[in-house]
């Protein structure tokens, strides 16, 4: 089992519990793209910033701000090295789970470990 934040669709922590469908970011990429975009003034700080031992509950607001997030991540890293691929796995799944949210009307609920 790997270490790191679980992001699935719902509006509680009870309901996140129950949730058989998530995304897994990654502590090593957590880690890395928090490393890489400090100081650069790009808008990653909703993701880079996360709690890896806490929780968050994503408003509709920043849910659209993280499929932005998504985006800029699959516009930047695309060198095809095992890191790049990673992280476009993660920003591809994590924009998903964001478009079925918004679609659902619910939101994203990010647990820590």
């Amino acid at each position: 089992m790997t270490v790191g934040i679980d992001f699935c669709i719902a509006n509680t922590y009870k309901e996140a519990a129950k949730s058989q469908t998530y995304v897994k970011f990654d502590e090593k990429i957590h880690q890395f793209l928090f490393r890489k975009e400090q100081g650069t003034g790009r808008k990653l700080s909703l993701l880079t910033n996360l709690d890896p031992y806490g929780d968050k509950l994503f408003a509709q607001q920043e849910i659209l701000e993280l499929v932005t997030i998504c985006d800029f991540l699959l516009s930047e890293y695309r060198k095809g090295d095992i890191l790049d691929q990673k992280i476009r796995k993660f920003a591809k799944e994590l924009k998903l789970l964001c478009g079925d949210a918004l679609n659902q009307g619910k939101q994203i609920f990010a647990a820590g470990d």
